[in-house]
């Protein structure tokens, strides 16, 4: 695979992926323009996670083929916070960070992702909500241009997704990095994406532009619309949602 400079900020042309002989992504080619939000829907195995790992230079054992283009400046948001236990939450931020004002940055983004109060805090008194917040303030202070999130809302209530999507879409309008969002959830890919891909074996098989005003609500007609469209991709029986 060989890295290669595009005109889109993120671009992949013939992008395949294949760990021990199985193909997992087949010929991806895609151009994702600067500061697009973008959400990958599919089942499981379509790909999504192997896509966004090769973006983000991981799974160095994979057989690669293809070329892409990404900005210098890349986060990660897992679906785990993977905050390390034995250093509290503002160094865990601040990790590899050597510049001056990097603790009163990460305090002001502490602040911003509204866990202010729990700098001198361990990671093991919070609550999901509250690691997965520190997570994203993590991802965020590092001012990435392109964030990448595999399903990074998947194991929190519904409440508390609710709560971090509202808070995600605030941030990422203030800071207009390019996202690339894995997840399941079909609702949570019309409420904050601008543009919604679903892969099917390992490939792109529809892409769709979300037209629809912020802030978004579920019972605009446009919504459910939309909603029943990429249900039905994903092989559910709308007639039973």
């Amino acid at each position: 695979m060989t890295p290669q400079d595009f005109k889109s900020p993120v671009s992949m042309r013939g992008l395949s992926r294949a760990f021990k002989g199985k193909t997992v992504l087949r010929d991806v080619t895609l151009d994702i323009p600067r500061g697009q939000f973008v959400a990958l829907l599919g089942e499981s195995g379509s790909g999504k996670t192997t896509l966004l790992r090769a973006l983000a230079g991981l799974d160095d054992d994979a057989e690669m083929a293809g070329s892409y283009s990404v900005p210098p400046n890349v986060s990660v948001l897992f679906q785990d916070a993977r905050l390390l236990p034995w250093l509290p939450v503002i160094d865990n931020l601040t990790l590899g960070l050597r510049h001056d004002g990097a603790e009163t940055e990460a305090q002001q983004m502490l602040d911003a992702v509204g866990i202010g109060d729990k700098a001198a805090a361990w990671p093991g008194t919070l609550s999901g909500g509250q690691k997965q917040r520190a997570a994203l303030a993590r991802s965020l202070l590092r001012s990435p241009d392109l964030l990448l999130a595999d399903e990074p809302f998947g194991a929190l209530d519904a409440l508390t997704r609710l709560k971090m999507h509202a808070l995600l879409f605030r941030l990422v309008e203030r800071r207009r990095p390019t996202v690339i969002l894995v997840t399941h959830d079909v609702d949570e890919a019309l409420l904050l994406a601008d543009r919604i891909l679903v892969l099917r074996d390992g490939t792109i098989a529809e892409d769709h532009r979300v037209p629809l005003p912020h802030p978004r609500r579920t019972s605009h007609p446009d919504f459910e619309r939309l909603r029943l469209s990429l249900l039905g991709s994903l092989g559910v029986e709308t007639d039973l949602v």
